[in-house]
């Protein structure tokens, strides 16, 4: 199990990234949208079948799965394309 995100408080632009693994959801929370991607990418490598999402400080989800894959992938060709179907 994650430990709990550190408190960035209410005024923070921090951004959320979501994913579920062995049956229980996970968020942590980063200073940047950059750093969120680069926690995507590190759980996506660890495990490719993740659905993982975006959300900004106000909850509001920014990213989905595939639109987050799709950002990776510019990045590295070829890894974390969007799943098909």
């Amino acid at each position: 199990m994650l430990p709990p995100s550190a408190n960035l408080g209410d005024g923070s632009d921090a951004f959320q990234l979501h994913y579920a693994r062995e049956m229980q959801r996970c968020v942590v929370s980063y200073d940047t949208l950059d750093a969120a991607l680069a926690g995507a990418c590190k759980r996506l490598e660890e495990d490719s079948c993740l659905r993982v999402w975006i959300t900004d400080a106000s909850k509001r989800a920014i990213l989905d799965d595939s639109q987050v894959r799709k950002r990776l992938a510019q990045f590295n060709p070829g890894r974390h394309a969007p799943k098909q179907g």
